[in-house]
């Protein structure tokens, strides 16, 4: 478990570290657009798979990773866009950023991934409400939009359509509070996985497994033993592997104390000033925030990695921009 937990955390993190101390403003912006190149080539990819040009078994056309991790990159991606096209000013790169824009907006919904679908909602409403304080017609405007994107997107993608029936039938179901039923749709199985590792804290509570939770290794053996006493009857959830929700996965393996500290790290994304990058800094903070409600945000590979560079990115930026104030400070007491 150990060696696990280095190599697959321990050395990915220290990523966060070797950014903060040693990345500069030139390669913090090579390293933006590396991303959202990306994110191009895994769009063309999408697409190429839709169209049916590039031959995969898939239920909808995700390239590379899963795609509720797609999405919501997608949802990310398309914020940070939007915010490049106000800064840029040449003409081209403008008409450019539009038709990525409205590329990654119609790919977002050609997936299957709905919790990016329902975070782009979010993101473009504090995205708004953020850069455009005093000016309530474009919050207004935006707002508007929104419902007709996804108006549009249920009346022109199937998956989209399909992936909104499903809900409008899980939330049927919830409804007629038909518990069986319920915890055998996709959600359900997640709300029934979290009451599993929620119970293992009813079963056998100590204030030191509350603070420090059943640890890494002992984590997992905890979750198996208490399905297969209370909710052997459920096999529908065997094939489960992890929560699906970051935070209870946290609590279950460092308790209140590792939980609290992931907490406090997205906390400091809306506290604290990142300067040029203070908007984009946010936006990743809702993002994580969001997203972690329904998957396990940082556990897997390209989770951490997104993870670990935007942070070592934000940091680096806002550690040089506070080392250039302290010094013109510095100069200009000297110079008096």
């Amino acid at each position: 478990a150990f060696d696990f937990i280095f190599r697959f955390y321990i050395l990915s993190f220290l990523l966060i570290f070797i950014a903060i101390t040693n990345l500069d403003k030139k390669t913090i912006q090579f390293m933006l657009y590396s991303f959202l190149l990306a994110m191009f080539i895994s769009e063309i990819t999408s697409y190429l798979i839709f169209f049916k040009i590039i031959k995969l078994i898939h239920k909808d056309p995700t390239p590379f990773i899963s795609h509720s991790f797609y999405t919501t990159f997608l949802a990310f991606t398309i914020i940070l866009l939007i915010d490049n096209f106000f800064k840029i000013k040449n003409k081209y790169l403008k008409v450019f950023d539009i038709i990525f824009i409205f590329t990654a907006t119609a790919n977002l919904f050609i997936n299957g991934g709905r919790i990016g679908q329902v975070i782009f909602a979010f993101l473009i409403i504090f995205y708004l409400s953020y850069k455009f304080k005093k000016n309530w017609k474009i919050i207004l405007g935006g707002i508007i939009l929104l419902p007709i994107i996804y108006a549009i997107a249920y009346n022109f993608s199937p998956v989209f359509k399909h992936r909104v029936r499903v809900t409008y039938d899980m939330l049927i179901i919830a409804k007629r509070k038909n518990k069986i039923d319920f915890y055998k749709t996709s959600f359900g199985q997640r709300v029934l996985v979290w009451k599993i590792c929620l119970k293992d804290f009813e079963y056998n509570f100590s204030i030191k497994k509350l603070l420090i939770g059943n640890g890494f290794g002992k984590s997992r053996k905890e979750y198996l033993f208490i399905r297969d006493k209370f909710y052997k009857k459920d096999k529908f959830i065997y094939h489960m592997t992890h929560p699906h929700n970051m935070y209870i996965y946290l609590l279950c393996n460092g308790g209140v104390v590792l939980l609290s500290i992931f907490l406090y790290i997205l906390f400091l994304f809306f506290k604290l000033n990142f300067f040029e990058y203070d908007i984009y800094a946010k936006i990743f903070g809702l993002t994580i925030i969001c997203l972690s409600f329904t998957e396990d945000s940082i556990m897997r590979a390209y989770a951490i990695l997104f993870f670990s560079l935007f942070i070592g990115m934000f940091y680096a930026y806002r550690r040089i921009s506070l080392s250039i104030y302290y010094e013109t400070s510095n100069t200009q007491k000297d110079n008096v």
